[in-house]
């Protein structure tokens, strides 16, 4: 297979990228949070859980601009601007619901 361009990301200044076996997120230098791929356990950060072909901006992610983004496998967890990291989707056994995403910071963490 050959590298392929994201067209949806072609506008956008990408400065993190991760991939899980099953989904991708990314962040760009504006903060803005994407995510594409299954949607299974909400760790595509959105009120629906179906797949998404395309990287799509997760709207409720955009107050804490994103720094830096990892993706696992049924979680996509991001570091904010504020140095408070973020889970989207189930960590574990433990599953966060879509509404209590962005409640409060999990930890606090210094570069």
């Amino acid at each position: 297979a050959s590298p392929t361009i994201v067209a949806t990301l072609t506008q956008a200044r990408v400065v993190s990228i991760s991939c899980s076996d099953t989904h991708a997120a990314a962040n760009d230098t504006s903060g803005n949070l994407y995510t594409w791929g299954s949607g299974a356990h909400g760790k595509l950060g959105y009120k629906v859980y179906s797949p998404q072909n395309r990287p799509c901006l997760v709207d409720s992610a955009a107050r804490f601009r994103a720094r830096k983004v990892r993706c696992g496998p049924n979680f996509t967890a991001f570091l904010s601007a504020g140095g408070y990291a973020f889970i989207l989707g189930a960590l574990g056994l433990e599953y966060v619901p879509h509404d209590e995403c962005f409640s409060e910071p999990i930890k606090t963490l210094k570069d």
